[in-house]
Formats: structure tokens, C-alpha cells, sequence
């Protein structure tokens, strides 16, 4: 027995290092990748931190409005102004909780490149802090994966939370492992920044019926729910909702494209399906893919079931882009810890999610990218669930 779990070991680490040997190769790629992103017409500016020192700005100085399109729309063409900076229908929305303007209210104090940097700062810690969370065996080649993914860049340049999220997955993981289940609730609770790619999680939490763990997501989120009330009101939760459903009607426009999303929508979207259609594949995908998830959760090791649902968050979240994919790397290491006998696949589905990025930099076909990232999401879940048909469930944690 011994002697077989150190071959599948070597077997393991042979295949990382040839993964970490296809990452070094493609730092040439990744140069052209930024110089495509500073070619004569392409807009550098802050990217969607825009929409957090909009909504930061708006809660300092009119609450009530915060979710005002028009109001937006006049605060963030006035901050824009004085450096050239516009978006397509000159609005990029703030539609994030009310909890998250709350919470970054203080950099509003602060011009806006000045803020823009101490933002990408933060983003920079909270990619440390992520690595930092990494099983120890597989974190030299797990901040490779980070680094040297376009996808991370897109993130920190252009002012994205995904990174955060990220860290809040693998934080929780790592101290739910741990045994510390109030703290992985807490952490998972840091979720609700985008409710989207939270609520799977959440159910699988309820599913281990821990009263430890759910105690901590109550905590956390009874706390985020607190600072929206004393700050903002209830009314600014209902705005929030009302301009969600009229935003997401609007295909195309505030920055919102589901032809442009590595989703089932984004699939569907780009298949032609006409729109009053593709809610109900929406809806069918989604029930046969929760039927997987929930038998997953049954008979699966608790890492495989995790990884599963994260992987399900992606496939069937409503709204998604690209830099949101960076959610994979949070369950990359524990894909890898039960890699096994497929590690050679594992291999291969990295490379293809990291040559995938690249792809997108360079296509104009929507259909292409959607199809191809689908294809890799969905050969994730593959991997996940043949993980699971090899390992019988462990004891909860």
C-alpha cells in the first residue's frame, strides 16, 4: 500500500512539473497578452473599479441614490472627466450589495488614481493571502498557475473582486479542514459580495448540517445584513433588486453581454436560442445539474463535492465573465490532491484552461470562446465526478 500511494505520488509531481515547464513556456504569450492590451486604441483606465468609486462616492454623499441609474450615471461621468475615461452607454453600474459601497466608502476620500492603486494593492494581498491558503505540497506550483494566468492579470488590472472570492472559498476550505468551523462560515459568508456564486455553497454548507459552520455563515451574514440596515436602510436592498431585473433585461447594455459569458446562459445565448427560450434550457440544465450535485454531496469525499459545486456555481450562475473563471483556482489544489490516476488528464484540462485565456484575447467569436470554455467547465466536473466514483465519502470534517 505504501509503496502504491508513493508511485501515484511521483506520478502526481511528474505531472506537475511538466505542467509548471508548459507555464514557463508561455511567459512570451503572456507578454504579447499585455502588449495586445496596450495597442493604439485600447482604453487604459481604472476598468470596472469605476463602478466601486461610483457606488463608494454615492454612499458618502447620497445614499438614497445609490442605485439611481441616472444619478450613477451623472457621479461617474463627472469623476471620469478630468482623465478621458468613458464607458459604452457612458454608465458602467454599480451593482454590487449595498454592504460592498459601505464597506469601501473610505476611498472615496481619495482621487481616483490614487484609490485605484491602493485597490489593486488590496487585490495583490488577497492574491498572496490566497496562495498562502494553498496546501503546502503544491504551493510553488500553485502560484505559478496564478501568476503566469492571464486571467489574474485581467483581474488585477482591471479592478475586479473575483480574487476575493476566491480567497473567501479557499480560506473557508482551509479552516473548515482545519476544524474551525465557526471561522470557515465566516469566511464563506464574505460570499455575498456577488450572491451569484454563493448560493450553492451555502446549500452545501446547510447539507453538512454542522450547527458550528452554519452559526458562522449566520454570523456573517447577519452582520452584512446589519451594516446595509444602519447604513443604507431597507430601502436600498429593494432598489438594488429593481435595478438588477431592469439591467438584466438590457442584453448588451451596462457592461452587461451574455453572449460574453463562460456559462450555460452564455452557451445558450450564442447558440441563437431566442431569448424567451433559453431561460427554460436554462431552467432543465439546471435542475439535471443540481440532481448530479446533490448525489455528489451524498456519496462523494467532502473536497470532491466541494470542488463539484464550485465547479456547478460557474456553469449555471446567471451572470459571469471571464475574470470570474479565477474562482477555478480555489479548488485547482484539491482537484489535484485526489488527481491520482488521472493525473495526465489533470494535466492536460490545466493547460487547456490556461491556453484557453489567451484564446480569448485573440478570437472575435463569441460562439468559439463560449463553446470552449464550456467544454473546459464542463471536463472539470468530469474530472470531479470520477474523483468521486474512485474515493468512497469520508466522515465530515
Amino acid at each position: 500500500m505504501a509503496s502504491a500511494a508513493g508511485e501515484t505520488q511521483a506520478s502526481i509531481h511528474r505531472w506537475w512539473r511538466l505542467y509548471a515547464a508548459a507555464l514557463v513556456g508561455t511567459v512570451p504569450l503572456l507578454a504579447l497578452f499585455i502588449m495586445a492590451h496596450r495597442m493604439p486604441g485600447f482604453r487604459l483606465g481604472p476598468g470596472d473599479f469605476a463602478m466601486f468609486y461610483t457606488g463608494a462616492t454615492l454612499v458618502r454623499e447620497t445614499p438614497a441614490a445609490l442605485y439611481d441609474l441616472d444619478t450613477q450615471t451623472h457621479v461617474q461621468q463627472t469623476l471620469l472627466a478630468p482623465y478621458g475615461w468613458t464607458y459604452t452607454n457612458g454608465l458602467l453600474p454599480f451593482n454590487y450589495p449595498p454592504f460592498v459601497a459601505v464597506l469601501l466608502q473610505w476611498i472615496a476620500r481619495f482621487p481616483l488614481p490614487t484609490a485605484y492603486f491602493i485597490w489593486l494593492a488590496m487585490n495583490i494581498a488577497a492574491l498572496l493571502a490566497l496562495i498562502g491558503y494553498t496546501h503546502a505540497p503544491s504551493r510553488l506550483l500553485f502560484a505559478w498557475l496564478l501568476l503566469l494566468w492571464p486571467i489574474t492579470w485581467m483581474v488585477l488590472l482591471q479592478g475586479q473582486p473575483s480574487i476575493w472570492l476566491a480567497l473567501f472559498l479557499a480560506a473557508g476550505w482551509c479552516h473548515w479542514r482545519r476544524g474551525h468551523a465557526i471561522a470557515a462560515g465566516l469566511w464563506w459568508a464574505g460570499l455575498a459580495i456577488k450572491p451569484q456564486f454563493a448560493v450553492l455553497v451555502w446549500l452545501w454548507v446547510v447539507w453538512q448540517r454542522q450547527q458550528r459552520l452554519l452559526a458562522g455563515l449566520a454570523v456573517g451574514l447577519g452582520g452584512l445584513l446589519l451594516l446595509t440596515l444602519f447604513s443604507t436602510g431597507w430601502q436600498s436592498l429593494l432598489d438594488w433588486g429593481r435595478m438588477l431585473l431592469f439591467t438584466a433585461q438590457t442584453n448588451g447594455a451596462y457592461g452587461i453581454a451574455p453572449t460574453l459569458m463562460p456559462n450555460v446562459r452564455g452557451m445558450l445565448f450564442t447558440l441563437g436560442i431566442p431569448a424567451p427560450w433559453v431561460w427554460g434550457v436554462w431552467g432543465l440544465a439546471a435542475v439535471g445539474m443540481l440532481s448530479l450535485l446533490v448525489r455528489l454531496w451524498q456519496h462523494a469525499p467532502a473536497e470532491t463535492a466541494f470542488a463539484g459545486t464550485v465547479i456547478a456555481t460557474l456553469l449555471l450562475t446567471p451572470h459571469s465573465f471571464l475574470h470570474d473563471l479565477v474562482l477555478l483556482t480555489a479548488i485547482a489544489p484539491l482537484v489535484w490532491e485526489r488527481a491520482a490516476a488521472h493525473a495526465r488528464t489533470a494535466t492536460i484540462l490545466l493547460l487547456a484552461t490556461h491556453a484557453l485565456a489567451f484564446i480569448n484575447v485573440f478570437t472575435r467569436s463569441p460562439l468559439l470562446v463560449s463553446v470552449l470554455w464550456g467544454g473546459v467547465l464542463c471536463a472539470w466536473g468530469w474530472l470531479v465526478l470520477k474523483q468521486a466514483e474512485r474515493t468512497p465519502r469520508a466522515a465530515h470534517l
